[in-house]
């Protein structure tokens, strides 16, 4: 590659600022001014990497140049992606919460596309950054776990304990994200950005924090851990592949179907109670209906979850606007559905939860087909080389998490999947090689 500018690598670090001011804006959600704050931090990370670039172009045009031609794939796959919302946009006649989502997408396609770029000249510089960013992330959740913990009064700000369906006032954590949800995505994605932290005991300590955040979390996190980290441990290809997508399967299965009673040799075994909420105005019986399924002499009673109807509501109404779909963000007003939540709380669902279902419903086919071209252009054009297994296993986590939640397409996964990725033209074996040693 030859001498890297000084202020090409100081623009590459600068460029994680991105990632730093949007995990950090996260925290701060449900405190006073919540809005407010996470916005100013999405405008900060934007701003700074708009500086990045201009630093970029000023000190060493000649390399920013290079860089772009070199991950011009990069960019295509940008700007299909952002061609598939603003097409979807239009046809829904361009309401503001549409643009609003176009807006966000070009934010996190061009902090996407700038990742790769710096990644040329910022080398483990900016890996670097990144993991400092998901070590912040996890110290900040971790005392606020051992403070929730420590001190009842402050209990509650950390700690979920509604009525759920499956863990009664189970204490789930949540951090300050609102949800357990999302403190234990934040935290799967946290777990692969610590890669290239250059003490091994720092990248082990941070990593067992990380898993005993998600389990505490007891949210769909928790639930694909065994999947990532089967993707982490295991170290035959096939064995890995199978295992893996088969701990998938069983981590999604509970959030789709809800069982009841399993009847094996004519004994019935009660392994769930129906919600009291379920019959709530003939509700449950009209909407969720319990059905009965037998196989070899065992049966099972179940009703499908409030995921389950959303999926079927997505595919319905993708089918009522197949060709540009119902527009970015529009999921509510154009496919209304009333469910039970995991709370046992009857009401009308704003997005799919689930990112597959959410690009087809929101995009239609047109949208569809351009995101399938993007991800051709980036599988044709450039590799992606994970920094070490564990890298690997939060990609899991964070894909097979997207079942249930829309958490591919924001700015820190993004910067966390493009940090890896390079032109094909470039040599993998450095990648290869910290992929061996750091994985043991």
């Amino acid at each position: 590659m030859g001498s890297v500018a000084p202020q090409a690598r100081l623009s590459a670090r600068v460029a994680a600022g991105l990632a730093v001011a949007w995990l950090v804006s996260t925290v701060a959600l449900p405190l006073p001014g919540a809005p407010v704050l996470a916005g100013a931090g999405f405008a900060a990370g934007v701003v700074i990497a708009s500086a990045t670039v201009a630093i970029w172009a000023v000190l060493d045009r000649e390399d920013l140049t290079a860089a772009l031609r070199a991950n011009r794939a990069a960019g295509g796959a940008g700007v299909l992606l952002l061609a598939a919302y603003l097409l979807s946009a239009v046809a829904a006649g361009m309401p503001s919460g549409a643009l609003l989502a176009c807006a966000r997408i070009a934010a996190i396609g061009a902090f996407g596309v700038a990742v790769v770029c710096a990644g040329r000249v910022g080398g483990r510089g900016l890996g670097e950054a990144f993991a400092w960013a998901g070590l912040a992330l996890l110290a900040i959740d971790a005392l606020l776990f051992a403070l929730g913990l420590m001190f009842s009064a402050l209990k509650p700000y950390v700690f979920l304990t509604l009525v759920h369906q499956h863990l009664a006032q189970m204490p789930r954590f949540d951090a300050l994200t609102g949800t357990p949800g999302s403190t234990g995505a934040w935290t799967l994605l946290a777990l692969g950005l610590v890669g290239p932290l250059r003490h091994r005991t720092v990248r082990r300590a941070a990593r067992t924090v990380g898993a005993v955040l998600t389990f505490a979390s007891l949210s769909a996190a928790t639930l694909v851990l065994p999947a990532a980290f089967a993707a982490a441990m295991i170290r035959p290809i096939r064995a890995r592949v199978w295992t893996t997508c088969a701990l998938a399967v069983l981590a999604v299965a509970p959030l789709y179907v809800h069982v009841l009673t399993v009847d094996v040799a004519g004994h019935e075994l009660a392994v769930s109670p129906i919600h009291p909420s379920y019959a709530e105005s003939g509700l449950g019986p009209e909407l969720m209906p319990v059905h009965e399924a037998h196989a070899l002499g065992a049966g099972v009673r179940f009703h499908f979850t409030a995921y389950a109807a959303l999926v079927v509501r997505a595919a319905t109404c993708f089918a009522e606007h197949p060709v540009a779909g119902v527009g970015p963000r529009r999921f509510a007003d154009a496919c209304p559905v009333v469910t039970m939540n995991t709370y046992g709380i009857w009401s009308a669902h704003r997005s799919p939860h689930n990112q597959l279902t959410e690009v087809c419903v929101e995009l239609g086919l047109v949208g569809v087909l351009l995101v399938v071209a993007a991800a051709w252009v980036l599988r044709r054009r450039m590799i992606w080389e994970p920094a070490d297994r564990w890298c690997l296993a939060a990609s899991v986590g964070i894909v097979v998490y997207s079942f249930s939640a829309e958490v591919l397409l924001s700015l820190p996964v993004a910067g966390f999947f493009a940090l890896h990725l390079r032109p094909r033209s470039v040599s993998c074996a450095p990648s290869a090689t910290r992929l061996s040693s750091s994985g043991a």
